[in-house]
């Protein structure tokens, strides 16, 4: 009976090391997950801050177009009121 005690005994720590080793493990898993996480989570944060920052340039862009069309459209408006008028004059 003392044979099978100690295997017992030496199957119990033998499972309770296992254990341990497992839940080392589980907890390097959990870090290493928390490193990657926080990783990803940098990287996200810079793609949207390039992301707003190109969004921001091409609205300018948009309003520099709108602007160069407004005045192109004034210039032409001009230039037929003076050929209009240089017409009339003849």
């Amino acid at each position: 009976m003392a044979d099978e005690d100690k295997k017992n005994v030496n199957n119990q720590d033998d499972t309770e090391e296992e254990v341990q080793n497992l839940i080392e493990e589980t907890k390097k898993i959990n870090q290493d997950a928390e490193i990657a996480n926080d990783d990803i989570k940098n990287g996200l944060e810079e793609i949207d801050k390039e992301v707003d920052e190109s969004v921001e340039k091409v609205e300018k862009i948009y309003s520099e177009l709108d602007q160069i069309d407004t005045e192109a459209g004034n210039d032409l408006d001009e230039l037929i009121l003076k050929q209009a008028d240089d017409l009339s004059a003849e």
